[in-house]
């Protein structure tokens, strides 16, 4: 596991669940910012989801928002100034790319 800037613990592979303990998916990585989690074994889907609404990591990663606020409300799509409301508020394209600091 590594400490990220938010200070959760997050591994590659652990488990991703919303409040209601239903898995969402797996971290695929973690950018600075967010957690990208993949959803799906044939079909994938990443949804970008920013670090703030993470509420807790055992042995898995606990979100504050549902799996059905996930697959209905874009956070498939990446940060964008749009979605602020979200939780997204860093504006910087950079960011997603996964450069070092």
């Amino acid at each position: 596991m590594a400490k990220h800037d938010s200070g959760w613990d997050i591994a590659l592979g652990m488990d991703v669940v919303d409040p209601a303990g239903e898995k969402i998916g797996e971290v695929k990585h973690v950018e600075r910012h967010h957690v990208v989690v993949e959803k799906g074994w044939l079909f994938h889907t990443d949804y970008e989801v920013p670090l703030a609404k993470v509420t807790s990591v055992d042995e898995r990663v606990h979100l504050s928002v549902s799996k059905y606020d996930l697959e209905h409300e874009g956070w498939n799509e990446g940060p964008s100034e749009a979605r602020t409301d979200k939780g997204f508020t860093n504006s910087d394209p950079l960011d997603s790319l996964g450069l070092p600091e």
